[in-house]
């Protein structure tokens, strides 16, 4: 009889252990995500404006992570993981992520023709027609015309912008076959 009740009583008791783990693990709030530019930063709390959503205000204390380990400034745009915590919104982590800079306006493209010297790496090799070389960088954004990339001694159309000293290729376009 003592067995018997033993067994029950252990079962009873790892029964109650695992019914409080899982209330526990079902209490637990899902995270959301939020995308905007930082408005406000004070002790404690970190206002971020979305693009629909408006403002809206995230507690953060020393459970948040920061990526990179710093907090944001103002009008830098953040992606913050948080969840409902005793009625708000704690901010369990806040990423810096890059503001994409603006695409140039048409009148910033630039055109050269020349003659394809190299092409490697995303780096496209022209020597113009006043025997000049310029370097451009290429990417998935560049169109081809037709769909290839040009070969050494091809004469091309190259439509690019400067950005930080660097020329991009938007488009290429192959003018004539390799002679």
């Amino acid at each position: 009889m003592r067995k018997i009740c033993k067994k029950w009583m252990t079962a009873l008791i790892i029964s109650i252990i695992l019914f409080t783990i899982g209330a526990a693990i079902t209490s637990a709030q899902p995270f959301s995500t939020f995308v905007g530019k930082v408005v406000a930063v004070e002790r404690g709390v970190i206002s971020v404006e979305g693009e629909k959503e408006g403002i809206i205000q995230f507690a953060v204390g020393r459970d948040t992570s920061y990526i990179p380990a710093r907090q944001p400034g103002v009008g830098e745009r953040v992606k913050i993981l948080y969840s409902f915590k005793r009625g708000e919104k704690a901010a369990y982590q806040v990423e810096i992520v890059a503001t994409p800079p603006p695409p140039p306006r048409p009148e910033e493209y630039l055109m050269v023709t020349g003659k394809v010297v190299g092409m490697h790496n995303y780096q496209l090799t022209v020597k113009d027609d006043k025997k000049q070389t310029i370097y451009f960088s290429t990417g998935k954004s560049t169109v081809f015309i037709p769909a290839r990339e040009p070969h050494v001694d091809e004469k091309v159309k190259v439509t690019y912008y400067v950005r930080k000293g660097d020329n991009v290729a938007t488009q290429v376009e192959i003018l004539s076959a390799k002679k």
